[in-house]
């Protein structure tokens, strides 16, 4: 992402928004859209949650079979050994690692 310093009167323009802002150039096209980070990270959130079911989420829940990260490691490294050498008749399916859950920042 590129990272642009504003100065100190536009600073106070978008800390007077709720929020969301359209931002224009004096010609009056549109250069794109602000927002805070709090708006920000409300979309993401809202963004992440709806790329799983409450359906999933239950049947998630109801798991109880976990895998500590060195385990999820392990057969990540050797998942990747196995596909490096082209031996793909012995990739197996990868089992499930942990759990789904809602994002709440």
């Amino acid at each position: 992402m590129t990272h642009i310093t504003i100065n100190d009167a536009i600073v106070g323009l978008l800390g007077s928004t709720p929020g969301e802002a359209e931002l224009f150039d004096a010609s009056g096209h549109r250069l794109g859209y602000f927002l805070s980070d709090e708006a920000y990270r409300r979309l993401v959130c809202r963004w992440a949650n709806a790329q799983v079911s409450d359906e999933e989420l239950e049947r998630c829940r109801q798991e109880t079979e976990s895998y500590t990260t060195a385990e999820v490691l392990d057969r990540l490294r050797s998942l990747w050994a196995t596909l490096s050498t082209g031996s793909e008749a012995q990739l197996s399916v990868l089992p499930r690692f942990g759990s789904i859950r809602r994002i709440d920042w």
